[in-house]
Parts: C-alpha cells; sequence; structure tokens
C-alpha cells in the first residue's frame, strides 16, 4: 500500500477486510503488550475487554505503553464499528469513516512496529510466569 492518492473507499469490496485486518492487527498488538507486561489471558478475555480496542488501548497506556496520539486517535475512531463487529455485516450503501485509509494504515503500522518493541522489551524484563 503505497499510493496514497488511490481512495480505497471506491473499492467497496475491499474496504471492510482492509479496516478488519487493521483493528485485528492493533487488537493483538495491544493483547500482546498487556500480555508481555503480565496481564493475566482471563482478564484479556474479560467481555469488555477482549474486543474494545479503547479499553486494551488505556490499559496498555496504564501499564507503561508509549503510545502515539496519532493511533490514539485512530483507535478510537475504528473502535466504533470494530467492537461490535459491524463491518463483519456490511450492507449495501454502508461507507466507512476514513477519508485516507492510507493514512490509517500508515500511523497503524508505524505504532505496531513500535509497540512490537515495546513487547520485546517487556517480555525479556519480566520474570517467569509462575503457574500456581
Amino acid at each position: 500500500i503505497k499510493n496514497s492518492d488511490h481512495n480505497l473507499n471506491e473499492d467497496f469490496g475491499l474496504s471492510y477486510p482492509y479496516f478488519f485486518l487493521l483493528g485485528h492487527a492493533s487488537e493483538l498488538i495491544l493483547k500482546g503488550y498487556l500480555f508481555a507486561v503480565g496481564i493475566k489471558e482471563e482478564e484479556l478475555r474479560k467481555p469488555n475487554v477482549r474486543h474494545n480496542l479503547e479499553e486494551l488501548l488505556d490499559r496498555a497506556k496504564q501499564e507503561g505503553a508509549i503510545i502515539s496520539v496519532g493511533f490514539e486517535k485512530e483507535i478510537k475512531t475504528l473502535n466504533a464499528e470494530f467492537r461490535n463487529f459491524d463491518h463483519r455485516y456490511m450492507k449495501c450503501g454502508d461507507v466507512m469513516g476514513w477519508n485516507d485509509p492510507y493514512r490509517l494504515f500508515n500511523v497503524i503500522n508505524d505504532e505496531i512496529s513500535s509497540i512490537a518493541k515495546q513487547v520485546n522489551d517487556a517480555a525479556n524484563e519480566r520474570k517467569p510466569h509462575d503457574p500456581n
């Protein structure tokens, strides 16, 4: 995805999977960070947490993740559609709320790279999990 002059919203059939994958990638990296700093899987599976990008973002920040303002803004916008899986049940005429999906991709892609380093650092600093 290089051409920022191309408007993905014109490619109706591609836009919903595109936004789903951006949301899912964001969910996984935030959960990865939280798990790396010691948050238990059971906590991440709670209904108010598991697919709620804003909640995951807030918890990651509380645990020390360094999050860009741009990523935070895009997550809040993306969460409105992602949390309820509205994008999975698209109807003819539905429109996603981004004028520049390439900017969205770039912001999320850059942040995933940043958080991935933080996940690695946190995992290396963390003591092994006590299974009891």
